[in-house]
């Protein structure tokens, strides 16, 4: 994993630790997906 997007993933998960998605391994997909997202937004 590129550095970018571990400190992405990092301000990703402090912003989003209150999401619910029923499912914990969901929760955790969610944000490692949203900090790649965040790293490459174009």
């Amino acid at each position: 994993m590129e550095p970018t997007t571990m400190m992405a993933d990092l301000t990703l998960s402090d912003e989003l630790q209150d999401v619910d998605l029923g499912d914990k391994r969901r929760n955790e997909r969610y944000v490692r997906i949203a900090g790649r997202l965040a790293a490459q937004p174009d």
